[in-house]
């Protein structure tokens, strides 16, 4: 990936698991940075994705 900030976002998303969402503990800064990783429209994977596939 040319775009760094686009390589973070993967990379926080890439560790998300869906039982993550029932986990006790997860912040609300941690919600808030991987959605900012999906919807970035910029540096989002979700962008990306729907221009690349």
């Amino acid at each position: 990936m040319t775009n760094p900030g686009l390589a973070s976002s993967w990379s926080v998303v890439a560790e998300w698991r869906e039982d993550r969402r029932y986990a006790l503990g997860t912040d609300e800064q941690e919600a808030a940075a991987l959605l900012k990783s999906i919807e970035d429209p910029v540096e989002g994977v979700l962008p990306w994705l729907k221009l690349h596939w």
